[in-house]
């Protein structure tokens, strides 16, 4: 319970404290926070904390219900201006003590207040010391120091009294021997202050800082004959003390690229956040988002669905308090123009060692044709077992349906198709290879045993190696182990999603050596074992029975 409220034994709210006797047992003080007298119903306390008050402090003229702060002509007198110069017309003429805030008071960082002291001397007259009777609150600051201003002349101090308890300052100083006196206007003293740890946050609004007479100690100026001027001393302007932002909870981190929702042509689904802000001097804030597009459309409101479109979508949350202090967190969404398929490959055969293939991706989604290269790294075969390359996530061309996908090797096997399965957030499908397509038309035919039997007997691509075309079981020598794939697999076809989509035309059983040189493949014509002007099934049995490739040919 609050022990500024008091305790008449009627808990009008039902929280557990009796409600206090000024009120009539119509309702409960506050009982958790300081409350203090409004004389003047101006909505803001003044002096010592009393009960069945108000929360805001900060009424330096508890009877004036037009200002908080005595500013140029003091409580219960208007600062009427009607020259319009920032000087109030009974201050005309006059001396004035001002006080500037070097920076707005933040925790962490040194609260600097300087005392100025305006032109209004007589001509020929200069400042030779002054002195200062202030109060300052205690609630928030602790006085730490008194400095010099920067250029001042009154830089020997004389006096410093500080009642830290009661927030009361009596200071006095005067012009250093080496100085220069000035009757300008001048910034005379700072004062620097810490804000203090509690009350925390700093909310509200205070006059943190201001002139009051201290016993028959006053602020004053001296000047060079001698005399004192009683200057107008202005309070700090009473002001907003809150200068924190509401804080954000729940902003999730950046969405960075994700694919495209199966099912989905464009977009994917991202859950929204519950975003909340709190304010620690006003509660709950309401928080606004916008929502600006790859297109450079905004909006206000979280996608309908969940769904962002492909591209990156930025998102901005803001809060802000009743003092005008603004939270905003920024993050983006990036959808990727892609999905994802897990593709498990295996060949067929035995590789004597690692091989890194071209894989040719082909499919159809939507009715709509779409092909993809990558490569793939087959490790040399165990045993008898074939050889095995797992894709994880490979990027294809997103598709509302992908009805079908086939996978082929370039160079050396025929093409697999079948309908993709669709998993959690991507497709999964496997693919048995079939090895013996040299010229990647996705048959194999007497072309593959041309292109084999030119390269018979010789070592693999000098560049490509044993990833060569040809070279099916990525040893060093294109030799009969490869002829092998081909004879198994003669005549066969492979997959395709499409027509015309990778697909294969029939077989062809022989070729003659001047369509091979019309095409441009006269280094093949050495296929031609038997000399008959014909690439054909007979060179193929000779080729079986050990027949020779001739270097060139005669034909």
């Amino acid at each position: 319970m609050n022990p500024y409220c008091g305790n008449s034994g009627i808990d009008a709210d039902g929280d557990g404290f009796a409600a206090d006797a000024c009120l009539d047992h119509l309702r409960d003080c506050d009982d958790g926070q300081r409350l203090y007298a409004d004389a003047d119903g101006d909505g803001f306390g003044s002096n010592t904390p009393v009960p069945c008050g108000i929360a805001q402090k900060g009424d330096i003229c508890p009877v004036d219900p037009l200002k908080l702060t005595p500013g140029y002509c003091g409580c219960g007198s208007p600062d009427l201006d009607a020259d319009a110069d920032g000087v109030a017309d009974c201050a005309e003429g006059s001396v004035h003590l001002t006080l500037e805030e070097l920076a707005p008071p933040t925790r962490g960082q040194e609260y600097v207040v300087r005392v100025h002291a305006s032109q209004a001397l007589a001509a020929g007259q200069v400042y030779t010391g002054l002195q200062l009777a202030m109060y300052y609150e205690t609630d928030w600051l602790e006085l730490v120091r008194i400095d010099p201003a920067p250029g001042s002349p009154l830089s020997m101090e004389i006096r410093e009294q500080v009642d830290p308890a009661a927030g009361r300052l009596r200071y006095a100083t005067a012009l250093a021997e080496d100085a220069t006196p000035t009757g300008a206007a001048i910034g005379l003293v700072d004062l620097v202050f810490e804000l203090r740890q509690a009350p925390a946050p700093l909310c509200g609004r205070a006059s943190l800082l201001g002139f009051t007479p201290i016993g028959p100690f006053r602020s004053l100026l001296a000047v060079d004959n001698g005399g004192v001027v009683t200057p107008v001393a202005v309070d700090l302007d009473n002001q907003d003390l809150d200068v924190l932002p509401p804080v954000l909870s729940g902003i999730p981190s950046n969405v960075g690229e994700i694919p495209v929702d199966i099912g989905r042509r464009f977009g994917a689904f991202v859950a929204a956040p519950a975003i909340a802000a709190e304010d620690l001097c006003g509660g709950v804030r309401a928080v606004d988002l916008e929502v600006r597009y790859p297109d450079g459309s905004v909006g206000s409101a979280w996608p309908a669905g969940g769904v962002f479109p492909t591209g990156q979508t930025t998102l901005r949350w803001t809060a802000i308090d009743d003092s005008g202090n603004e939270a905003v967190a920024e993050r983006t969404v990036l959808i990727g123009d892609y999905q994802l398929v897990d593709a498990d490959v295996v060949l067929s055969g035995v590789l004597s060692d690692t091989s890194n293939r071209t894989l040719r991706l082909t499919g159809s989604g939507d009715g709509e044709p779409w092909s993809v290269s990558v490569s793939a790294t087959f490790p040399r075969s165990s045993g008898a077992a074939p050889s095995r390359a797992v894709l994880p996530g490979v990027r294809i061309p997103p598709r509302a349906r992908q009805e079908c996908i086939s996978v082929k090797g370039i160079d050396h096997t025929l093409a697999v198709a079948s309908a993709p399965v669709a998993g959690d957030g991507r497709y999964t499908m496997v693919a048995q290879l079939v090895q013996g397509d040299c010229d990647d038309n996705n048959t194999i035919d007497i072309y593959d045993f041309t292109v084999f039997a030119s390269l018979r007997s010789t070592l693999a691509d000098p560049i490509r190696g044993r990833d060569s075309c040809g070279n099916f079981n990525a040893d060093t020598f294109v030799n009969n182990t490869d002829f092998g794939y081909i004879s198994q697999a003669f005549f066969l076809s492979g997959d395709a999603c499409l027509a015309g989509l990778g697909g294969a035309a029939a077989p062809a059983e022989r070729v003659s050596v001047k369509e091979l040189r019309r095409r441009g493949f006269g280094h093949l014509v050495g296929a031609d074992l038997n000399h008959d002007g014909w690439v054909d099934l007979r060179d193929v049995q000779r080729m079986m029975q050990g027949g020779a490739v001739q270097a060139t040919d005669a034909h």
